[in-house]
């Protein structure tokens, strides 16, 4: 098992009302054990260099997140988390006490009309840019991600340019998806996607990075995205939720017997199912020399549609013709 990085989802509360929501928007009870979180810690040392905090939005369980970071940061791991920006201000000194590393928050929108009818809350787009400003005022590397879709992508450059005015290390740019509250007529055509991230990596700077995540426009079907970073769930990376259940990515949904409480990690990482996850792209994929940037897009995807082996980009393809 070579899993570098774990996420958990400590909780699924939400204080904003995201129209694109992979989880459904889910506003389901229950925060993850203390114990879970060790135990997963325990199970993949010493590969385990990343740990990150998500939700539903993080600050609103503070105790859990506060000893998720401080059992990080004494195992000499590099901790980091996501978060909607809504009440971040307010917990800036204490994340900052306990030792969080890196902080990244969904920005969809330098438009504070088109910011607020994408997250379904009004009057957030001051405090989440407020939010942003001061994690980076307080020295914490910080980062935005912003989901593409047809209302926003007019607005992405201008969430580039806030970014560079800010002194934000990063911006990870990723397209809608057809899961959860992710609605197929939100998602740009190929070729409109392929020139929202080729305009928007040509901003980049030094100090401002501009990184493409899961793309899956390939290069096969002659796209050339540049600075893509291919998919690494069921490889580098595993996700897990509150309850245990032990996922790829945070994409996927919780399947029966897969659950840290009731099988060890490495069962489950060289289990059917993860196999399966890993080879889920075409035969010919696998001897392309661009696998490694691509992966075939999202295999979760491919997964909520029952279309493993084939290419992601016609699967996505369909559903939107």
């Amino acid at each position: 098992m070579n899993v570098e990085r774990v996420e958990f989802q400590i909780n699924w509360k939400c204080n904003m009302n995201c129209s694109f929501c992979f989880q459904n928007g889910s506003r389901e009870a229950g925060e993850m054990a203390m114990a879970d979180v060790v135990s997963a810690m325990d199970q993949l040392s010493p590969g385990l260099k990343i740990v990150w905090i998500t939700g539903g939005e993080p600050l609103l369980s503070p105790a859990l997140l506060f000893s998720v970071i401080r059992e990080s940061k004494r195992r000499g791991l590099y901790v980091g988390m996501s978060s909607n920006g809504l009440i971040l201000k307010t917990y800036l000194p204490e994340l900052k006490a306990a030792g969080l590393d890196e902080i990244r928050i969904s920005l969809d929108s330098n438009d504070a009309a088109v910011f607020e009818r994408i997250r379904g809350r009004r009057n957030s787009f001051p405090r989440v840019m407020e939010g942003l400003v001061q994690a980076v005022h307080f020295g914490f590397r910080v980062g935005i991600r912003t989901t593409v879709t047809r209302e926003n992508a007019a607005t992405v450059p201008g969430v580039i340019e806030t970014a560079k005015q800010m002194g934000v290390s990063r911006v990870e740019l990723k397209s809608v998806l057809p899961i959860g509250r992710g609605d197929r007529s939100t998602m740009l055509r190929p070729g409109d996607l392929a020139r929202v991230f080729r305009d928007t990596y040509r901003q980049r700077t030094r100090q401002t990075d501009v990184m493409i995540m899961c793309n899956h426009l390939p290069q096969c079907r002659d796209f050339n995205v540049e600075n893509n970073f291919a998919c690494q769930c069921a490889r580098e990376y595993l996700y897990i939720y509150s309850d245990g259940a032990v996922v790829p990515c945070s994409y996927f949904p919780a399947l029966p017997g897969l659950n840290l409480r009731a099988r060890s990690l490495e069962a489950i990482y060289h289990g059917a199912f993860f196999n399966a996850v890993r080879h889920s792209s075409p035969e010919d994929c696998r001897s392309c020399e661009g696998l490694d940037t691509c992966r075939n897009g999202c295999p979760a995807v491919l997964h909520r549609y029952g279309r493993f082996g084939n290419y992601c980009y016609d699967v996505i393809e369909e559903l939107c013709s």
